[in-house]
């Protein structure tokens, strides 16, 4: 990764946190409220690769092949800190919603002899619209888009690993229901419509032949999620 997408990829991220800070800095008045939350649990577990290889060896023509994999998943997670804000709805009993979501995710998978691993670490904005049932009782429904980096590690049988980093971008419907105690705490969880993308870049070059081998890979993680969480309304 150079140092531009690097640099690309911290400025989404902390554009995207910026802005969501600043939707939930309208929330001052008295009359807001606000939710603190940590969430957790399995990413959706497909993962489909599109990959383009070219090999480059001195003195000869290069050459390149494509590949398309899908892959099912089962060690996937997503750990995620959540901060939404709202004007009080004890009155109008619904109102919009706003905040962002700090996550770490982590998935691993072997395909075609090749293990394969990806931590990623986004930025989510979110805004959408909540109804409150009873006194206690909140249904969301929320939009999420953001993204930041993706670290990957490639490690074929037999050969060497190599490591990357990637932009990253994801976006989610979510629908969340949670009950608040009259203490504030909270428990609940969402369902999740998720799409995320990354494209790695995989580099090796062989010492012995001098020839350097390139992957450029598109991967995409689709599906639906189910995380459940606590938290504190303030």
């Amino acid at each position: 990764m150079t140092a531009a997408d690097r640099i690309r990829g911290f400025a989404l991220a902390a554009g995207v946190s910026a802005m969501s800070l600043a939707l939930a800095g309208v929330t001052v008045a008295e009359d807001a409220i606000g939710d603190i939350r940590i969430i957790a649990g399995p990413s959706p577990g497909r993962f489909t690769e599109h990959g383009t290889t070219t090999v480059s060896q001195p003195g000869l023509p290069d050459t390149t092949a494509s590949a398309h994999r899908q892959t099912s998943v089962s060690d996937s997670y997503r750990i995620a800190l959540q901060s939404l804000s709202a004007f009080d709805m004890q009155s109008a009993h619904s109102g919009a919603v706003y905040g962002y979501e700090g996550a770490f995710g982590r998935s691993s998978w072997s395909s075609a002899n090749v293990g394969m691993r990806v931590q990623t670490y986004s930025i989510d904005a979110i805004a959408g619209y909540a109804w409150l049932i009873g006194e206690r009782f909140d249904v969301e429904f929320t939009p999420m888009l953001g993204g930041g980096l993706a670290d990957w590690r490639r490690t074929p049988s037999g050969g060497r690993q190599a490591k990357v980093s990637a932009l990253y971008l994801e976006g989610a419907l979510r629908l969340g229901a949670w009950w608040t105690a009259k203490t504030g705490f909270q428990v609940g969880g969402d369902l999740r419509a998720f799409a995320g993308e990354s494209r790695p870049v995989f580099t090796d070059v062989d010492p012995v032949t001098g020839s350097t081998t390139t992957l450029k890979d598109s991967v995409w993680q689709v599906g639906g999620a189910v995380v459940v969480g606590f938290g504190w309304r303030y």
